[in-house]
């Protein structure tokens, strides 16, 4: 994946949001440890709208988003745009 590029994935939690006081956000931020936003809506009400975050050394990710919960014709109301994440993942590693 590249900046800028984007993916709709399933949101399914009801409590789970990222939240941190300014300076944990700011260090976040410096040192590119946040992967992902969301785009236009903040369903979760994260801080700075943000959706993922990765240990500092980048080999541990979380994410709100359940990318795992794609398949074809899941969701017939939303087309998934599943960017290469699992597999970049792979990759990354070899």
């Amino acid at each position: 994946m590249k900046v800028g590029d984007q993916e709709i994935l399933p949101l399914s939690t009801g409590e789970g949001k990222i939240v941190g006081d300014k300076e944990t956000i700011e260090k976040l931020i410096k040192n590119g440890q946040i992967p992902t936003v969301f785009v236009e809506e903040n369903p979760t009400g994260s801080e700075f709208g943000i959706e993922g975050i990765t240990s500092p050394d980048g080999r541990i990710l979380g994410r709100l988003l359940s990318a795992d919960r794609l398949a074809g014709d899941l969701y017939k109301n939303v087309k998934s745009r599943e960017g290469k994440l699992f597999e970049a993942g792979v990759n990354y590693f070899k």
